[in-house]
């Protein structure tokens, strides 16, 4: 029960935090930052767009009226005032204009450059009511409760039907532009609105027809940025005869910068989407530029409509599930697969921008895609921590069924070895009674029993052995040499029948750290195997000796050979080579895989090398006892 009470807990935990995860984006300003963000790389990754429609920016800065040579500008070390423009510089700017075929010329003048109260701008007021081409825009309201500036500026009383707002609505969070005001309920229609109502008055009212807002705002598409055409107003007044304006859309607008003063009022300078994070409005674009951008807009048709909420959902559930779909392969892929996928989407959004001017959301999508991946990698997790839990748990019940059968297998054999005994000591009971063939298959029945014993006994003790993994064999001092004298006398009558030698070299101080029934068991099973893959007439050889810190014990012989892809799977238990020579000669799987198991139980550790056709040597690398035996005379 410990398991499912776990993974709920997990499941709920997980829930819990996705639930206060969603609550906190959606009621705090998460979203929109978040929004304004995936809107600026959308911006900066949009392809630029050229407008057909003839709108001229004339610049105006604070050098201008000095190439214009109207007046000297002020300097602050000269008055201690700002450096401003002048307004007869203005005004000439403005009759230059207005002596060329522009279609439309629209002066915005912000407060910071030029005084609205000033009797210098009443001629400009009179210049708006009698050419009805020329509007004046002006900057910010009056700051409310000062009884000073609430009052109507002598601009404002002077050329009241000419007069629009060229203010815009900003977002400071992060001083990006992001709409622009058409006309608010209550106030002066704006500056954009009474060009646009003559100019094309279709897009004021699709405007109105589409905005649910009581302000009429659109969203402005940068993909005109800096595309519309900029000429110095210096360059026209100096030269109006060689520039031509006809059937042009002019603005004029101050290109230098000047800080808000008051919070009612704003900077000439914005800054803008594609413009590099971190960097001050100084460092951003005039604020002439945007609106020159959102009269593009209007002109082209080209701000951006929101898409229909339908394009957001299926946007969402796509991307997310592709997120999730993403973990069913390895983290590297699924990573790889999530940062290609979003430069996709962001770039196909900037497309979207550009040519089919919809604004599809990302914020939502980019939210649900990541608790999307987050709820795929605690899947995956959770799955492999389930899977390694079983795997374990495998593993625990397969170790108490190979204890069992451990147990089984040293009872069965035993009781095996008991009745072979018996059946031995009848045979050997009856040797002198036999004669002829009968005294053969004795002798074949006896060796047969006697190669049955070794096998039981090998297994009797893999299953006490696996049984008792806290005892270990009993490690001493073994004359290693001792040990290969009394082997290969064991096998004496067998190497004679198989028509083959020994070639023994020993070294007789060689002492190893080691059970010595083991080792005995393991030579032995190394020189049977010898013999029984030995051709008539070869030589076995069987070395002893102290190497290091190691005790070697080499059994080499001339027989077939292993090939290199079985040399591993010779010590797996039960498997033989399937090979001709295994039908020629008998055995079970069992005495290699006994070998290497005794021999890491003594901490000693056995291998083999061999070649085809050149037969094959068994080593047995045994740890070294710490003192010498001392050599008999």
């Amino acid at each position: 029960m410990k398991r499912p009470v776990t993974a709920v807990t997990m499941n709920l935990f997980f829930v819990a935090v996705v639930a206060l995860f969603v609550y906190v984006f959606y009621a705090s300003e998460l979203r929109e930052r978040c929004e304004n963000r995936l809107y600026d790389l959308r911006t900066r990754l949009a392809p630029a767009l050229v407008p057909s429609s003839p709108v001229i920016l004339l610049t105006m800065d604070d050098d201008t009226a000095a190439s214009i040579n109207t007046m000297p500008p002020l300097r602050p070390w000269d008055t201690g005032k700002s450096d401003e423009l002048s307004i007869p510089t203005l005004l000439q700017i403005v009759r230059a204009a207005a002596a060329t075929k522009a279609r439309m010329i629209a002066v915005v003048m912000p407060p910071q450059v030029f005084n609205y109260d000033d009797p210098e701008l009443d001629p400009l007021a009179v210049m708006a009511q009698d050419d009805k081409r020329i509007f004046l825009g002006t900057f910010g309201q009056p700051i409310a409760g000062d009884a000073e500036h609430t009052r109507p500026s002598r601009l404002v009383l002077t050329a009241a039907d000419r007069l629009f707002k060229a203010d815009i609505k900003r977002d400071f969070r992060r001083g990006i532009v992001r709409r622009m005001i058409i006309q608010e309920p209550s106030e002066m229609t704006y500056l954009l609105s009474g060009m646009m109502e003559k100019l094309k008055p279709e897009a004021v009212q699709e405007l109105a027809s589409s905005n649910r807002s009581e302000t009429q705002s659109f969203e402005l598409n940068y993909a005109y940025k800096n595309q519309f055409a900029q000429l110095p107003a210096s360059t026209l007044v100096s030269n109006s005869e060689a520039i031509d304006l006809n059937d042009a859309i002019v603005l004029i607008g101050f290109t230098s910068y000047r800080p808000f003063t008051f919070d009612e009022r704003e900077p000439t300078f914005v800054n803008t989407p594609w413009q590099p994070d971190g960097e001050d409005v100084a460092a951003g674009s005039p604020l002439i530029d945007v609106q020159a951008i959102g009269l593009l807009n209007l002109l082209e048709g080209t701000w951006l409509r929101p898409a229909p909420l339908w394009i957001n959902v299926a946007q969402t559930v796509i991307i997310s599930a592709l997120a999730m779909i993403a973990w069913s392969f390895n983290i590297t892929i699924a990573c790889l697969m999530f940062a290609i996928g979003w430069l996709g989407l962001l770039w196909a959004h900037s497309l979207v921008f550009s040519y089919l001017n919809l604004h599809v959301p990302l914020a939502d999508t980019a939210m649900w895609s990541s608790l999307a991946t987050l709820s795929g990698a605690f899947w995956r997790l959770r799955s492999e921590a389930l899977w390694r839990s079983d795997q374990i748990e495998k593993l625990r019940i397969g170790e108490e069924l190979v204890q069992v059968q451990d147990q089984f297998l040293s009872r069965f054999a035993a009781e095996l070895l008991s009745m072979n005994d018996r059946l031995i000591a009848e045979l050997n009971h009856i040797d002198a009674e036999l004669v002829g063939t009968a005294a053969t298959a004795h002798a074949r029945a006896l060796s047969s029993a006697e190669e049955l014993r070794e096998y039981l006994m090998g297994m009797r003790q893999v299953g006490y052995l696996n049984r008792n993994d806290a005892v270990k064999p009993t490690l001493q001092d073994v004359a290693v040499g001792e040990v290969v004298v009394d082997i290969l006398r064991l096998f004496e009558s067998k190497a004679h029948e198989a028509k083959v030698s020994f070639l023994v070299s020993l070294t007789p101080a060689a002492l190893a750290l080691a059970d010595r029934t083991l080792v005995a068991q393991i030579l032995y099973n190394l020189v049977g195997n010898a013999i029984k893959y030995s051709p008539p007439g070869s030589q076995i050889t069987v070395e002893a000796l102290r190497y290091k810190n190691q005790v070697l014990m080499r059994v080499k012989d001339q027989g077939p050979g292993i090939g290199l892809e079985f040399q591993e799977r010779i010590f797996e238990k039960f498997y033989r080579v399937k090979d001709d020579f295994v039908y020629k000669s008998k055995g079970h799987g069992l005495g290699l895989y006994l070998s290497r198991y005794f021999a890491q139980q003594m901490g000693a550790d056995i291998s083999v090398s061999s070649t085809v056709g050149e037969g094959a040597c068994f080593v047995l690398a045994l740890r070294a006892a710490v003192k010498k035996m001392n050599s008999k005379s």
